[in-house]
């Protein structure tokens, strides 16, 4: 499996709560690789599970920022 199949996986497994949280971008796996495949500005990572090779965390970092977000940055 893929990781972009298991990223799918994993995102889906997320509670309501996390998901309205830190929803970064549709949690389907054409929408995920859209996120990274068209825009090229984001990088993604992913920590497994030394044994099972689960993700088990997840995180984004984009090139630059949004404008509006400067203040809350900077703080």
């Amino acid at each position: 499996m893929d990781d972009f199949n298991q990223l799918t996986t994993y995102l889906q497994r997320l509670s309501g709560e996390t998901r309205r949280r830190f929803d970064p971008h549709p949690f389907d796996l054409m929408s995920i690789k859209y996120f990274y495949e068209s825009q090229n500005q984001n990088i993604g990572y992913i920590a497994r599970d030394v044994e099972t090779q689960e993700i088990i965390a997840y995180s984004i970092v984009k090139y630059g920022y949004i404008t509006h977000d400067s203040f809350r940055l900077q703080s």
